[in-house]
């Protein structure tokens, strides 16, 4: 058996607290809690202008904040199956857009 002086006892301890913080964390993220808003204005900077969805590359739209790998896939594939976005109600039909994201996303898109 192990016998860990106070110091590594104390490391271990800080190490455990940091990955389970960062668990919590990255598991609002993913289930897009309002609570965790703050860390995606964080992430990516403010856009000064709203970006054009049907011109935009997946770098720019992952600058959206609410927009992710998954909703810039969707958009990506959805001009190229179905041509330009005439509005941007599509958008609703991506997996895992709500009403609610869908509000917060399109602010910073245009047509």
């Amino acid at each position: 058996m192990f016998c860990w002086t106070p110091q590594e006892k104390s490391v271990v301890r800080g190490l455990c607290i940091i990955i389970f913080a960062g668990t919590l964390i990255n598991i609002g993220l993913q289930r897009n809690l309002c609570i965790f808003d703050w860390l995606h204005t964080a992430q990516k900077k403010s856009l000064a202008t709203a970006i054009n969805i049907n011109r935009a590359s997946i770098d720019d739209l992952l600058k959206v904040p609410g927009i992710g790998p998954k909703t810039a896939e969707y958009i990506m594939a959805y001009r190229h199956t179905q041509g330009a976005f005439i509005s941007l109600d599509p958008l609703l039909k991506a997996k895992g857009m709500s009403p609610q994201r869908y509000e917060r996303i399109i602010k910073y898109l245009k047509i």
